[in-house]
């Protein structure tokens, strides 16, 4: 994608060239920033140019936090803490059954999933139950349903009012706020060039359809849309639902290992029989010299065969190599090692 994206920025404003900074350039995560600096002047290079002034280039919280005037105090974190804590004084019985400080937790979880996808929460506490319920597929709300959709519903709305009562925000709501009001640099920003959402919300869908409107936004997604929409292009099914925009089909793919690795993603039966399918029609396994499984017999074995094949694959001439694993320790193994 960040060489996707250079190659389409230097194509899309070659006339402005050298000057790319007035567009804004969003990532998931800072640290694609330098990555996609190199591969611009990389690319910027190889087109005969000298080099280029970069497009702004950051998170879209970065860039929020930029933009943002004084709307209010910033809270931290355990000052948030403590004022719910306060407004759960009059809640002792749930403080009883559920623990002071989960309770916090998991109301301050959820206050930010609001915060996030902002619904609409209707006035009216028998027609959140309802709309709950709705979600749900039940036919009624039922008693416990009503009774939680009553907590959060009370809490939500004392919560939020107290918060601007005292000119206060905590960073999800500060968050929905600047998405919620345009900022005074996008209008000097020419273009605004996504790249790679993966877990949009609803705020964010609301900042961005007027910019698509307006033919100002452009999203570049990685990797493909399948009819069932599961892992791993899920994510990416979604971006596309949450954004109104059709789906692409997506290519068949050309060669048995990819049949291979579509037949151990798919979700229309059990692993065992998709196993027993494609070997029917694929005798000789795509995947025989491409994956292996290792048994270590401790930690350390398992971080130096790790290792190992690591230094075989560089002398064999192989410079792209990731390691994936949930194991952070093994990872700082492998990695000293």
């Amino acid at each position: 994608p960040l060489e996707t994206l250079a190659a389409l920025m230097l194509d899309r404003h070659q006339r402005d060239l050298p000057d790319l900074s007035p567009h804004v350039v969003l990532f998931p995560q800072p640290g694609a920033v330098p990555r996609f600096r190199e591969a611009l002047l990389t690319a910027a290079h190889h087109a005969g140019q000298g080099g280029v002034l970069a497009p702004w280039c950051g998170t879209l919280d970065s860039w929020l936090q930029s933009q943002a005037h004084d709307t209010g105090e910033l809270i931290d974190e355990p000052e948030r803490d403590l004022l719910l804590l306060e407004a759960l004084q009059s809640f002792g019985q749930l403080r009883e059954r559920y623990g002071t400080w989960p309770l916090v937790d998991s109301l301050l979880s959820l206050f930010d999933e609001l915060n996030a996808h902002h619904p609409t929460l209707p006035s009216d506490v028998d027609q959140f139950a309802a709309d709950l319920a709705a979600g749900y597929g039940l036919r009624e709300p039922i008693a416990a349903l009503h009774s939680e959709a009553n907590l959060v519903h009370t809490l939500w709305r004392a919560w939020n009012s107290h918060l601007q009562d005292h000119r206060l925000q905590d960073r999800a709501l500060r968050r929905r706020l600047l998405l919620a009001s345009k900022p005074p640099a996008i209008d000097t920003a020419r273009h605004v060039y996504m790249v790679c959402p993966v877990d949009l919300s609803g705020t964010e869908v609301n900042w961005l359809k007027p910019l698509r409107e307006a033919g100002r936004v452009t999203i570049l997604l990685h990797g493909g849309v399948r009819a069932s929409g599961y892992h791993p292009d899920g994510a990416i099914r979604r971006c596309y639902e949450m954004l109104d925009v059709s789906f692409p089909r997506s290519p068949e793919p050309d060669s048995a290992y990819g049949r291979f690795i579509e037949s151990v993603y798919a979700d229309d039966t059990d692993i065992g029989a998709r196993a027993h399918s494609f070997a029917v029609q694929t005798p000789n396994s795509p995947a025989e010299n491409r994956l292996h499984v290792y048994a270590g017999g401790d930690f350390e074995q398992e971080a130096r065969a790790v290792d190992l094949a690591v230094r075989r694959w560089h002398a064999e001439g192989v410079r792209d190599i990731a390691i994936v694993t949930p194991d952070r320790k093994l990872a700082r193994r492998v990695r000293a090692l």
